[in-house]
C-alpha cells in the first residue's frame, strides 16, 4: 500500500503544511495518493511549544501525487489574494512540472477593471456587454438641445421630410 512518504507530498507532510484534511491517503488507483484540505503557506511565529494556525493558507486544495514521482501530478487551490501566489510558488518549488495540471483560483483579481471608462476626467463603469463579449462604445454625455441635435437624434427613426413636418407643426423645436 502506498504511503504519503513515498510521494511528492512527503516534504509538505514533514513540514506540517497539509492541514484540515478531508482526505489524505490512497485513492482507488494503486500507487496514487490524494489530498483534500488546506495547504499552509506561511506559518505564524511560535512561542515556546504552542502550536499556532498559519498566517496564510491555500484553501480548498485538491491534489494528487503518484508514488515514486518527484512532482505533484494535479493541484488546484483557492487563494484569497494574488499576493499569495509568491508564497504558494515557494512552497511548491520543485514539486510542480510542465506535465502536471495546476489550477489556482484567486479572489481579488479585479476582472471588472476593463469595464471602466473615463469620461470628462471621471472614471466610471462602462456599459455592460449584452449577449456578447464585444465591448460597447463609451457613452457620450447628453448633447445640448438644438435643432441640429434633435434632427440627428430623430434621424434613425424618421425621414428628414417627417422631421420637417413635425417642426412646422410645432411638435418639436
Amino acid at each position: 500500500m502506498t504511503k504519503i512518504e513515498d510521494t511528492a507530498f512527503a516534504r509538505l507532510e514533514k513540514e506540517g503544511r497539509l492541514l484540515n484534511a478531508v482526505h489524505k491517503g490512497p485513492t482507488e488507483k494503486p500507487g496514487r495518493i490524494g489530498f483534500r484540505g488546506e495547504l499552509a503557506l506561511k506559518f505564524a511565529q511560535q512561542f515556546a511549544d504552542e502550536k499556532r494556525p498559519p498566517e496564510l493558507t491555500a484553501d480548498q486544495v485538491i491534489a494528487v501525487a503518484e508514488a515514486g514521482e518527484p512532482t505533484i501530478k494535479f493541484f488546484s487551490a483557492y487563494i484569497h489574494s494574488s499576493e499569495s501566489l509568491t508564497a504558494l510558488a515557494e512552497v511548491l518549488k520543485g514539486l510542480i512540472s510542465p506535465e502536471g495540471k495546476y489550477i489556482i483560483f484567486c479572489n481579488n483579481i479585479d476582472l471588472l477593471s476593463k469595464y471602466n471608462v473615463e469620461i470628462d476626467g471621471v472614471t466610471q463603469p462602462a456599459p455592460a456587454p449584452r449577449f456578447s463579449r464585444t465591448m460597447l462604445d463609451a457613452p457620450v454625455p447628453p448633447q445640448e438641445m438644438s435643432p441640429a441635435n434633435t434632427d440627428a437624434a430623430l434621424a434613425a427613426w424618421l425621414s428628414q421630410a417627417e422631421i420637417s413636418k413635425l417642426r412646422a407643426a410645432g411638435t418639436i423645436d
